[in-house]
């Protein structure tokens, strides 16, 4: 019988030169993925961000429809010195939006529709606003549950403050050009501008502190989906675009030209990007002003040849043609002010005062 022997070969392993020249390759393939990959999930949430805005939007076109053309309030933070017993430790009070306003009167079916994935709730520039006195306002991502009290406001998503007091006549012609909300710092905004979060990535030495510079109302729009600081806008005819700051060369281009106001804009075509809200139109020197509208001969409260300001800005000033929420007197800085028609359940400010909540808690001291 003959016999068979099985002879053992050496099984020959990596060497040290092949197993670093996989893992070369390996990194390279990670590199080449990884931006790839980060790009897929920024290009994601930003869809959701605008799929967010779009159902606002059809919330907002509902309200109008059913509200004989009026919508919500930016928030109720005139109440906080009226109903201190909401306020936490750090004396914030839980203020509701112009979101919420949508929600509770159930034009929205989600209590979250007003958050943007990219938000980091809070973020630099609404933790800078919070430190000072007239913005100590906070929140909890879900009521009730004991959650650490978070400094800003409950939406991620700022009202054109214009929009707010719902003038008419601060209606520009065209729908598709003046936006009615966007990606924000706050519950409003004023200009559209991105002169502080570029100047914050570009080389101009220090930057202010964003509640001040350019100024506490020019500092509203956050630019906060991707590298290049794009921000989702909801326009007034209900479609949804993204914004995408130009690149500066000057300090003149830094504060004036970072969004081209002619085309798309909070108020007026051409207005000056930073301005306030009680500012004339096209006010200080911005160099691309459209001259057309410098002066209001149209104007319904005033006569004519003055300088253009808001409808709101007219009858704020004059204290006619309009009435304040919730009483005969002004609340807080007399800002919550609207047209003698102007349904008053729409307001987020009438709605606390009065208890009038009803999807989220009506008493301030159970929003936390």
């Amino acid at each position: 019988m003959s016999r068979y022997y099985r002879v053992a070969v050496p099984r020959r392993g990596f060497t040290l030169i092949e197993l670093l020249v996989v893992v070369a390759i390996i990194a390279l393939l990670v590199s080449i993925l990884l931006p790839a990959l980060s790009g897929a999930r920024e290009s994601a949430k930003r869809a959701k961000c605008g799929a967010a805005l779009s159902g606002i939007g059809r919330g907002m076109a509902t309200c109008y429809a059913e509200n004989n053309d009026y919508g919500p309030t930016w928030d109720d933070g005139d109440a906080r010195g009226q109903m201190p017993g909401g306020l936490d430790t750090n004396g914030n009070f839980p203020m509701y939006t112009w979101v919420d306003v949508l929600f509770d009167l159930r034009y929205l079916s989600d209590p979250q529709a007003g958050v943007c994935p990219n938000d980091k709730r809070p973020d630099e520039p609404s933790t800078a606003r919070v430190q000072t006195p007239d913005y100590k306002y906070g929140f909890v991502r879900r009521q009730g549950l004991g959650e650490q009290h978070l400094s800003g406001v409950r939406t991620s998503y700022a009202l054109n403050y214009l929009l707010h007091y719902n003038f008419k006549e601060d209606r520009f012609k065209d729908p598709a050009r003046q936006v009615m909300a966007i990606d924000g710092w706050w519950t409003w905004f004023v200009g559209i501008n991105a002169t502080w979060v570029m100047a914050t990535h570009g080389n101009v030495g220090t930057v202010n502190n964003p509640s001040t510079w350019p100024s506490a109302e020019a500092t509203m729009v956050a630019w906060r989906h991707g590298n290049r600081f794009t921000a989702s806008a909801l326009y007034r005819d209900a479609h949804v675009g993204v914004l995408t700051p130009r690149a500066w060369h000057s300090p003149q281009d830094l504060m004036y030209r970072t969004v081209d106001t002619a085309n798309v804009f909070s108020w007026l075509p051409g207005e000056c990007p930073n301005r306030l809200r009680v500012s004339d139109y096209a006010s200080g020197a911005n160099p691309d002003a459209v001259p057309d509208w410098k002066t209001d001969p149209q104007s319904p409260l005033l006569p004519s040849n003055n300088k253009r300001y808001s409808a709101a800005q007219y009858a704020g000033t004059l204290k006619r043609g309009m009435k304040y929420v919730p009483g005969p007197n002004p609340i807080g800085s007399g800002t919550n002010y609207h047209p003698f028609s102007y349904p008053e359940q729409l307001s987020a400010l009438y709605r606390t005062i009065n208890g009038l909540w009803r999807e989220l808690p009506s008493d301030p001291s159970q929003r936390w």
